[in-house]
């Protein structure tokens, strides 16, 4: 599998982890390359998103995962 930049979408898609084909792709992935790839951009996306939904549980878990990278 090549290494790909993640757009909002799909790292949207990978954090619901509803989609059990996407959770599987992503897991391939992930142990392929050890970490996923994709822009600032992309990351303010999804956190304004979260934050718009007042989803603050999984923003307090997206923000968690984003500094660690």
């Amino acid at each position: 599998m090549r290494r790909v930049v993640l757009d909002t979408d799909i790292l949207s898609e990978i954090i619901k982890r509803k989609d059990p084909q996407v959770v599987a792709y992503a897991s391939v992935y992930a142990r392929e390359h050890g970490r996923f790839t994709f822009t600032s951009v992309t990351a303010q996306e999804i956190v304004f998103g979260l934050e718009s939904k007042q989803d603050y549980k999984k923003l307090a878990t997206v923000r968690t995962l984003f500094t660690k990278l």
